[in-house]
């Protein structure tokens, strides 16, 4: 409608989210209130996330769904906290599961009256799985074991976040079209399953161990093939974003096998001076076929 500024007001409407937060954080100083500072996080979800679906704010969506993974967190290592991990790193891991989670949310919420959320719920969901798989290629990632706490909390956020992205695709039959949906959903899985046996089984190591350790070799093998299926899928529905961001991180995941090499100095240096001319020469190949990929997405152009 002429006259409205719904930039201006989605930008007010975060900074009035954030000043709520400083003014729970002031009570709490002027009162010297004791609690677990997720519930602080937690009281401030229930006053800013139903704006997101009552003024249908994209920005005070991704605003609510970021401080819910803040939230989290802090239950994760907060010494009060009811799903501790007992460090500071594995819980990582758990993630990864919780993306899945918000992708097959997307899928639901595409059949719903809120479907313009649908698309941003599951960038968010996608974006938070690759973001929280690359440190499985770090071995340092792997210093402090889960917790019976972690590792019961993990296969109950890994379950529902397969079931919700399986029973989304079903539902989602009749307006999905291609095959891309049975990788979509096995690699979905696959990166779960991946992400929480590694918190349950991989054993506490610290740096100096994890160069000669197979895991974390392992799991670049594993989070480079689910960019692959991303770039597959991004291909397949016409998605861009998707495709871009298989790209991306497939890149990142290789910078990692490259720094996971171990051997003596002049060994390394060697493999380092040859990964290098070999990763920049793969880059640039990778731009080439992801601009061709981009251009094949054009209506009317087969994939």
């Amino acid at each position: 409608e002429p006259g409205r500024k719904p930039v201006t007001g989605a930008v007010l409407h975060l900074v009035g989210s954030g000043l709520f937060l400083a003014l729970i954080a002031v009570v709490g100083q002027v009162y010297h209130l004791s609690s677990s500072p997720g519930n602080a996080v937690l009281l401030w979800l229930a006053g800013v996330a139903p704006l997101a679906w009552i003024l249908r704010l994209r920005s005070q969506l991704i605003l609510s769904y970021a401080g819910f993974g803040v939230w989290l967190w802090l239950e994760l290592i907060d010494s009060p906290g009811h799903a501790q991990f007992g460090g500071w790193f594995r819980e990582v891991f758990l993630y990864v599961s919780v993306g899945a989670a918000f992708v097959g949310c997307g899928m639901h919420l595409a059949l719903t009256r809120f479907k313009e959320f649908a698309g941003t719920t599951e960038k968010f969901g996608l974006l938070l799985m690759n973001i929280a798989a690359f440190p499985l290629c770090i071995g340092e990632a792997y210093e402090a074991p889960a917790t019976s706490k972690g590792i019961t909390l993990s296969l109950i956020i890994a379950t529902l976040a397969v079931g919700l992205v399986t029973l989304g695709i079903w539902r989602n039959r009749g307006t999905m079209d291609g095959d891309w949906k049975k990788l979509w959903g096995a690699a979905i899985a696959g990166l779960v399953l991946v992400a929480t046996l590694f918190i349950t089984y991989v054993p506490e190591m610290h740096w100096h161990e994890s160069r000669d350790n197979p895991y974390h070799w392992g799991a670049n093998v594993a989070v480079f093939l689910w960019c692959l299926a991303q770039i597959r899928v991004g291909a397949l529905r016409r998605n861009k974003w998707v495709l871009n961001t298989g790209m991306t991180f497939a890149g990142i995941t290789l910078i990692a096998a490259y720094f996971n090499f171990s051997g003596s100095l002049e060994a390394r240096g060697i493999v380092f001076m040859v990964g290098g001319i070999l990763m920049v020469a793969g880059a640039l190949v990778m731009e080439r076929v992801r601009r061709r990929m981009i251009r094949k997405m054009a209506p009317g152009n087969p994939v």
